[in-house]
């Protein structure tokens, strides 16, 4: 436990109310400074204790194994961050495994590793970042009255910044985002693609198995239909899969919990919010200036599944913001 660390913050220039996370325990204000060690400590405590930071019982082995799979993949020193295998070096964050035909002479085309992959409820992880979005939204209930800007952005940027202390300075997420069921109280985060080694003369083709992994994600059948595939995306600059989104996507819209895909709601944060020393509240302050509106792969996942998109637009649900 992080004694003296979890109750509210000191008295500061701020006018929003910000909820306690995790059933009460945590100020996320306070939460969005913790240090690396602080993260990973807190992490054990929900592991030992998980009902009462709002986990059932039943849930326990599985953070247990979630905590487990992060300290592994996380900088400095985890041990499928810096592997004991030279093979799998350079350190990076993804989970891997020497791939035996790589040929460091001759890399063009051939990727130096192949994917592995963690499975939990049947759905793959290979990073400390989705991992961690996975262990916070596990407990997924939300406070009663939780709101976008009461509840989901700040917790979205705690998110991000425990994602910021657990990696390393290389590709680090461009996104984060966090989806949520108002009433039913249900959330989910996610990051953009980070963590992953991309020069050539290292690891090869690497980031394309990547790339394809979290494409698989959301890809199948319906996307195909729709006349989309890997190669051929609304988005010219990304692949579909990329984003923050991909993960919250495949809990809350593509998975079908027991609610109206129609009432699910999103946001997308951009990591120079992060750059913020503490959390900001105000509509024209750091983070509200640097929520997003879903990119075109995105609103076309959105969509496929049932949602709205009014609800994932960057002022919905922020009172007082423009039209």
């Amino acid at each position: 436990m992080i004694h003296g660390q979890l109750g509210p913050a000191a008295a500061a220039p701020f006018s929003e109310q910000i909820l306690l996370a995790f059933n009460g325990q945590v100020d996320i204000r306070a939460a969005y400074t913790w240090s690396r060690d602080m993260i990973i400590n807190f992490l054990c405590s929900v592991v030992v204790s998980p009902v009462h930071f709002g986990a059932p019982v039943a849930d326990g082995a599985k953070l247990a194994d979630i905590c487990r799979e992060i300290r592994e993949l996380s900088a400095p020193v985890g041990t499928e961050y810096r592997s004991p295998d030279a093979r799998l070096n350079p350190p990076h964050h993804i989970l891997r495994k020497f791939n035996p035909r790589w040929n460091s002479q001759h890399c063009r085309g051939i990727s130096k590793f192949k994917l592995r992959k963690h499975k939990h409820d049947r759905i793959p992880y290979w990073s400390p970042t989705d991992l961690l979005g996975l262990f916070i939204s596990t407990p997924g209930i939300a406070p009663q009255g939780a709101t976008k800007r009461n509840f989901y952005l700040p917790l979205t940027a705690m998110y991000g910044q425990w994602c910021n202390q657990l990696l390393d300075t290389i590709h680090k997420p461009a996104m984060y985002s966090c989806l949520w069921v108002p009433g039913a109280d249900k959330f989910f985060l996610g990051a953009s693609l980070g963590g992953c080694v991309l020069k050539d003369n290292l690891v090869g083709s690497w980031p394309l198995p990547v790339k394809r992994g979290r494409y698989w994600l959301v890809g199948g059948d319906p996307v195909t239909l729709s006349g989309w595939s890997f190669n051929k995306k609304p988005e010219i600059y990304q692949t579909i899969g990329n984003c923050a989104e991909t993960y919250p996507i495949v809990h809350l819209l593509r998975n079908g919990l027991d609610v109206n895909n129609q009432n699910v709601h999103g946001l997308a944060l951009r990591k120079k919010a992060l750059k913020a020393a503490q959390y900001e509240d105000t509509l024209s302050g750091n983070f509200w200036t640097r929520v997003a509106d879903p990119c075109e792969n995105c609103e076309f996942l959105i969509e496929l599944h049932g949602g709205d998109l009014q609800n994932f637009y960057r002022f919905a649900g922020s009172a007082g913001a423009p039209a």
